[in-house]
Parts: structure tokens; C-alpha cells; sequence
């Protein structure tokens, strides 16, 4: 403890005490970290504080609050007609979930039907606040009777003010940007986006947050135990997948198949594929990933490949086609037909 220039006394931490010595030695440097001003006049060193002090960080909130909020990414409709992409995140712990949806009406149904029941029955937690924007999806009266019948307070933003859900909007922009930056590694169209997302917001939930001088894992926060990695793979890498001896045609079809990494599968332990052959989705455990072979390199050298594939799987489908048709025209007693297809 010493006093400073305005007569107060300033307690400082972890100064070094040296036995020997008549005074302590103090650090100017954390004099100022502290807030103090010091100046020197002759042999005197004089402290004050500074006129500009920053007030104190409030303390971390010690209750479930959740802050909403929604983002509509494209009027292009990605995978399976998504357009919007619905953030939740939890105040306490900074977990996040993504929910991506077709309609922007689905938004109050999915926190319904979906999140609210997950949060509470697989993690036993009671949802104390909701905090969101004035969407027209949060202002419904079908909404705001079920959020008292919960026993849920309802908090809303003022008009034009989003920094008011500034936790929400800011989590809204760290999945966008980290998903832009995905798909742009990758060389993936913006199909993709609600997956990029998702594996944007399984990054975020497993990296250390800051929030002033706190840091912590979200996920080891709200669930209690440190997260599996061995599952996380670059997003839009290549790989190899096992194709299933059932759906081979033959012994000697391939016993895999290329594919782009899109993140782990939702309801399922394995990963999340794409066959750029088929166009198809596919969900597999036995990969083998090459995460420095991202989908844009692998394109450039197979472009040949994929055009081919492409073309001989349209001749495919086109003589499945003709053959169930010419078995049907037999059944009904007509003559044959004589393939167009040479």
C-alpha cells in the first residue's frame, strides 16, 4: 500500500519484496496497467489516477439466459431448402446452437419443439430468460402465451438497436464469417452454407472464449467433461469412403469412393459426405481423409473424371428406364421396344 498524489491509498498485487531493501521496488509499467498516471519531478515519482477510469466488468451472468436471434443467408435456397439459420446462445456459458430452416415462421417452433426440450431434459437445466429481437416470429401471441405458460421471461431488444442482443449478433456473425471462410478454402459452391454453418458453430463450441479477463471452453461449460475431437476433420477435405459391400454391383466394383468432407453427422457417429460423382449425400464411419487435398485441388485433376461419370451415369438411368418400360409394354402385351440409346 502507498498514497498516491490525490491522498489515496493504492493497494497493488504481486509487487516483489526484495528483504535487504528499504523501500519496494515498484513497476511504473504495472502502475499503469493498474490505471495510475505517474510522472517524476526531480527525484520524486508522483501517481494519480487517471481522469478517464474504465468502470468494472459486470459479473458473469449465474442463471440459463438464452439470446436468440436469425439470419437469412441467401434467396438461393441451399441443401434440402434451407434459407435461414436460427442462433441461440446461452449467456452463462457462451454454448451455441444452430438450427437452419426453411422459413423464417419456423423460427419460434423450432425453440418450441426443438432446442427447449433438448436443454432441459438432456441437460437438466431450466430456461430462466429468452432474450430476442422484435422479429415478427418472436411477437406472435401463440409464442408469447407458451414463453408464460414455461415460466419464461421474455426480454426484448429496442427498434433499430441490435448491439442490445449484441452476444446473439455477434455469435450470428462469427458462424457467417467462418462459414464464408470454409467454403471459400474448400471450393465449394454456396450450396453448402448450412453446412459450413453447422461446422462453424461444432469449431466455436470447442474453442476457448474470452469475455474480459474469464476464458473458457463452451462445451466443457455446459457439459462437464472436455469434448472428443477425433472427430473433427477440415471441412471440404477429400476423402475415401467405404462403399457398402450390398450396394456393389459386382466383386469387382471399387471398395470405395471419393468424397467431400461437410463435418459429423447430426444423429448418427460418423461424417457427413458428398459423392461428387452422384451428387448424392452420404453419411459413413469407415473414411480415410487426405485434409490437405481440399475439393478445389481435387476438382482441377479430376474435372475428366466427374464429366465422365456424370455422363455414364445418365446413360445408366436412361436404360433402367427403357428396360422397366419395355417389362411393362410386355406385361400389357405389346411389342417390343427397340432401344434409342446406342
Amino acid at each position: 500500500m502507498f498514497k498516491g498524489a490525490d491522498g489515496k491509498m493504492v493497494g497493488l498485487k504481486n509487487v516483489l519484496l526484495v528483504p535487504n531493501l528499504a523501500a519496494n521496488l515498484i513497476s511504473v509499467r504495472r502502475l499503469q496497467k493498474a490505471g495510475m498516471d505517474t510522472s517524476s519531478k526531480g527525484s520524486k515519482t508522483y501517481t494519480a489516477r487517471l481522469g478517464k477510469w474504465q468502470q468494472a466488468s459486470a459479473p458473469r451472468v449465474k442463471r440459463m439466459v438464452a439470446v436468440i436471434t436469425e439470419n437469412k443467408v441467401t434467396p438461393r435456397l441451399g441443401a434440402a431448402g434451407a434459407e435461414y439459420f436460427l442462433t441461440i446462445v446461452d449467456v452463462y456459458t457462451r454454448m451455441t446452437w444452430v438450427y437452419v430452416l426453411p422459413k423464417k415462421s419456423d423460427v419460434a417452433e423450432t425453440v418450441k419443439t426443438d432446442w427447449l426440450p433438448m436443454v432441459e431434459r438432456q441437460q437438466d437445466r431450466l430456461v430462466k430468460a429468452i432474450r430476442t429481437d422484435l422479429g415478427g416470429e418472436f411477437l406472435s401471441k401463440d409464442f408469447s402465451t407458451w414463453l408464460k405458460k414455461q415460466g419464461i421471461r421474455h426480454s426484448l431488444t429496442m427498434p433499430y438497436s441490435p448491439a442490445m442482443n449484441g452476444i446473439a449478433e455477434r455469435a450470428n456473425r462469427t458462424l457467417t464469417e467462418t462459414a464464408r471462410g470454409l467454403l471459400i478454402e474448400a471450393g465449394l459452391p454456396n450450396y453448402f452454407w448450412p453446412d459450413a454453418v453447422r461446422h462453424a458453430c461444432v469449431a466455436k463450441n470447442r474453442a476457448l472464449t474470452h469475455v474480459g479477463e474469464d476464458k473458457w471452453v463452451p462445451y466443457v461449460e455446459w457439459i462437464g467433461w472436455k469434448p472428443k475431437v477425433d472427430m473433427l476433420r477440415v471441412f471440404g477435405c477429400m476423402c475415401m469412403a467405404l462403399v457398402p459391400k450390398k450396394l456393389r454391383h459386382n466383386k469387382l466394383d471399387a471398395k470405395a469412393t471419393w468424397a467431400v468432407h461437410l463435418g459429423m453427422a447430426q444423429n448418427s457417429k460418423g461424417w457427413l459426405l458428398w459423392d461428387p460423382f452422384t451428387k448424392k449425400f452420404l453419411v459413413s464411419r469407415e473414411c480415410k481423409f487426405m485434409e490437405n487435398l481440399p475439393y478445389k485441388e481435387w476438382k482441377a485433376e479430376n474435372q475428366a473424371k466427374i464429366v465422365l461419370v456424370g455422363t455414364d451415369q445418365i446413360y445408366r438411368n436412361a436404360m433402367r428406364a427403357f428396360k422397366s418400360l419395355q417389362q411393362r409394354r410386355k406385361e400389357g402385351g405389346e411389342g417390343e421396344l427397340s432401344p434409342l440409346i446406342g
